[in-house]
């Protein structure tokens, strides 16, 4: 702080007088936030965040209260450079962030890692996006959006690792819930699942990797296989679906436990047996008006 312009003078040889006054905290906050505030990345500051690191400054409580304010100021900037796509900023910001958070601050440490974890899934980094992720659940076990996300990018690794076929993933989000409210199927003789919405068969592949695990269970699947025109997909993409789909079903090796039912859920449900499925898992055309006779049509379809 005696290096700092008009800063208190503190005489080397008095030991008492190393003790910084509360004017002294008083006077390095108002500099060191002033600073931030026109240069977060100036020289005194990043040798103030090395000294912080260093010598466990947090263990001050004044001080301690200074970096928690610094450390949310950059957890900020951090969130700024994320969403203009600046990922190397934004990992820079949360990890300065995290060298100045408090070990006591345990909700606002699992917070920066996560956000660490977001930016390196938005760097295509899986894994270390999963490093964080286990580091943000660590410091906090009730942390369920870490969870979440540790499950997405296990699903996505473990996907990547087989020869699968897919050029969209609009399912894995789902898989956190699933999992819950699925785990006493696991394994389960003669289960009979309805699917309204295949595409290329990722949610069809989880289910019989993940759910669908007995010789006996099977899944019928109802889909176009011409994708919707308010998607706006390149013509590339929609070409071929069907192929994907069989493809994808095929890396499984579960073809025989797969009914194929290609055209317009209003229809073929009208022709599909009452009673009859344990689960029912909707995620065909997204308008409301489709949506909703898709769910109606499948009531009756549906084991009591």
């Amino acid at each position: 702080i005696q290096n700092l312009p008009d800063a208190p003078t503190i005489n080397p040889n008095d030991k008492s007088s190393k003790l910084l006054l509360h004017q002294d905290y008083s006077y390095l906050d108002s500099y060191l936030s002033d600073l931030f505030d026109s240069d977060p990345f100036h020289e005194i500051l990043q040798e103030w965040i090395v000294l912080c690191d260093l010598n466990n400054l947090q263990d001050n409580d004044e001080i301690q209260h200074l970096c928690l304010k610094l450390c949310k100021g950059y957890n900020q900037i951090g969130n700024l450079a994320y969403e203009s796509s600046d990922i190397e900023v934004a990992l820079e910001c949360y990890q300065v962030a995290l060298t100045l958070c408090p070990s006591d601050h345990s909700n606002m440490r699992s917070q920066l890692l996560f956000n660490r974890g977001i930016a390196f899934i938005k760097n295509h980094d899986l894994d270390l996006a999963l490093s964080e992720f286990e580091a943000a659940i660590a410091s906090n076990p009730d942390f369920e959006k870490a969870y979440y996300q540790r499950e997405r990018i296990l699903y996505q690794i473990d996907s990547q690792s087989k020869n699968y076929h897919f050029t969209h993933d609009w399912f894995s989000r789902n898989i956190p819930l699933l999992t819950e409210h699925l785990k006493d199927m696991i394994g389960k003789p003669n289960l009979q699942f309805l699917e309204i919405g295949s595409w290329e068969g990722r949610s069809t592949c989880w289910f019989l990797e993940k759910i669908l695990t007995h010789a006996s269970s099977q899944i019928t699947c109802v889909d176009t296989f011409a994708g919707e025109a308010y998607l706006n997909l390149e013509q590339n993409i929609l070409e071929n679906v069907e192929s994907r789909f069989d493809w994808n079903i095929n890396q499984v090796g579960a073809a025989a436990k797969v009914k194929k039912h290609i055209g317009e859920s209003q229809y073929i449900l009208r022709n599909l047996p009452l009673d009859t499925y344990d689960l029912i898992y909707i995620d065909g055309c997204h308008l409301a008006i489709d949506v909703l006779s898709d769910a109606v049509l499948s009531w009756g379809l549906l084991k009591k």
